[in-house]
Order: structure tokens, then sequence, then C-alpha cells
């Protein structure tokens, strides 16, 4: 038996930009939550000096120079949840994108999947279609089905019926 809320079980593919293709997990809870605590620690590690600076790709003192800017800092935070998503995710990987110089498929490591992600097209592509699922669940009313009239969710009225009146036409041809 399955409730209106349920996700997915079953690991599905995602195909990216730039011929890459992930098998993902659901999407779920512990997962999302995994990767924005991850994106917000990477913040405080860079601050402090503690390395996760080599995820990002910068050297140390640059990176630490440039997240006093709100919005480098957003991207900086953006980047670290997209990866820190897809490490927790991705279960395998396929496509032109992900493969060695000897045309066989790269293993998943956190440095490759850095590199991956530092495409904004796959990274963006990546979120977004990750967590589709979810945000669907969430946009169609808490898993209601739409009603019969085409709302997005049927629910009790709350709203008083308007007072009827006869239309202007019909006062004009009086």
């Amino acid at each position: 038996m399955t409730i209106k809320l349920s996700i997915a079980r079953e690991p599905y593919w995602i195909d990216l930009p730039l011929d890459v293709r992930f098998k993902v997990r659901p999407c779920t809870t512990p997962i999302i939550e995994c990767a924005m605590n991850k994106s917000v620690r990477v913040i405080g590690d860079i601050e402090k000096g503690i390395s996760d600076i080599e995820m990002v790709g910068h050297d140390a003192d640059s990176l630490r120079e440039s997240i006093v800017d709100r919005d480098y800092r957003s991207g900086i935070m953006q980047f670290s949840y997209a990866h820190a998503l897809a490490m927790a995710a991705v279960m395998e990987w396929d496509g032109a994108g992900v493969e060695t110089e000897t045309g066989e498929v790269a293993p998943i490591t956190s440095t490759l999947m850095r590199d991956v992600m530092l495409h904004p097209a796959i990274a963006r592509t990546f979120v977004a279609e990750y967590i589709k699922p979810v945000t669907a669940i969430e946009a169609e009313g808490n898993g209601l089905r739409p009603a019969r009239n085409g709302t997005s969710g049927t629910g009790r009225n709350t709203a008083k019926r308007a007072a009827k009146t006869a239309s202007r036409a019909r006062k004009a041809a009086k």
C-alpha cells in the first residue's frame, strides 16, 4: 500500500548536459539534509582555514578572501550543495563526459564529481531534476489529486458565494 505522499523507492537515471547521466537513489529528506548541512559546513571550514577548500577547486587564501562577497559565498554554497547532493545520491554515472582517456567510465570519486559539478549546466540541471519529484508533490497541494474542476487540490471552500446580480447587458436591454 502507498500513500499520496509516497516517493519513488527505486533508483532512476537523470540525463544531464554535456553527455553525462547519473543513476540516483530516490530523493529523500536524509539526502537533502545531508547536502544542505555539508554546504553550510564547507563555508565555515573555509573561514576557519580547514580544508574542504580543495573540493571547490581554489587555493585556500584566495577563497577565504573571496567568500566575504555575499554573492560569491552564495555561489560556493550552491556548488557545495550540488556536489554533496550528487555524492549522496549518485550510484552510477555514464556518458562520454565521465569517460577516461581510454574510454572507460571513470569511478565516482569526490574529486571527479567536483570536476563534473564545476560545469554550471550540469550542476543546475542535476539539482533541479533530482529534487523534481519532491517539489512536484509539494506543488500539487500536499499530495492531493486535482479536483474535477481542474484546480490543483481539493479542499474546503473558504470564500462565501458571490451575490447574483443582473448583468449590465440585461439592464441596458430593458
